[in-house]
């Protein structure tokens, strides 16, 4: 788990952030609808009752920012995760976040930090379950970085893409004009999902096998001719 003075958004055994240098996240892929397969459960998470999980096509999916009450929730769903998730999350081995961490992600200021979860719901007396979300760190006035995790049998359901929406949407409403991401450079889904935003974006490499893609808020791509 992270020590007591790392960032909640980073990565265990990472190191400390540079000032030239944005803090390593990741994003999980989305796409097109496929049914839902139960992840495998492990760690404490196993010990526990496993939660209702509404699925099927009555499954409604609500995307608002996150609320201090969201903070057990939220520890659970990264808990929840599978370990591949988790990796491509946090960069490295994680059995999740602990409930500091969480308190910290549900309790933006909302001027420079965000946070933004994705609900799911079969019906209006079924339970709201955290199947998704993004956290928009900042940079520096005019730069975020932003990280994104979808719940695996929710993944390939434009679940990412709505969060991302949410979140390009809070961005240009404080004045932020570009985003950044770190992910693995073999993640081609997510590549995709950055690319098909609408928005000009750019790759750089970090290390050997990293890679930043910046996204411009205030350059949309040039319709075709």
């Amino acid at each position: 788990m992270l020590g007591t003075t790392a960032p909640p958004w980073r990565g265990p055994n990472r190191p400390e952030r540079r000032a030239d240098r944005p803090v390593r996240c990741d994003l999980s892929t989305t796409g097109t609808n496929e049914e839902p397969k139960d992840p495998p459960r492990s760690g404490r998470s196993a010990l526990l009752d496993p939660p209702p999980r509404p699925y099927g096509s009555c499954v409604k999916i609500t995307i608002r920012p996150a609320l201090p009450t969201d903070a057990k929730a939220l520890e659970r769903f990264y808990s929840d995760l599978s370990e591949d998730s988790r990796h491509l999350r946090f960069f490295g081995c994680s059995r999740g976040i602990n409930r500091s961490q969480s308190n910290s992600f549900c309790t933006p200021d909302h001027a420079h930090r965000e946070g933004f979860v994705a609900m799911a719901s079969a019906g209006a007396s079924a339970p709201h379950l955290i199947v998704g979300h993004l956290c928009l760190e900042p940079v520096d006035d005019s730069t975020a970085e932003v990280a994104i995790a979808v719940a695996d049998p929710y993944q390939r359901r434009g679940i990412g893409r709505r969060l991302m929406a949410a979140g390009i949407d809070w961005a240009r409403s404080v004045g932020i004009t570009r985003l950044t991401a770190t992910m693995f450079a073999t993640n081609v889904p997510i590549q995709r999902l950055l690319a098909g935003l609408g928005l000009a974006t750019s790759t750089g490499a970090e290390g050997v096998d990293t890679a930043v893609v910046s996204i411009d808020l205030a350059r949309p791509l040039l319709a075709a001719a």
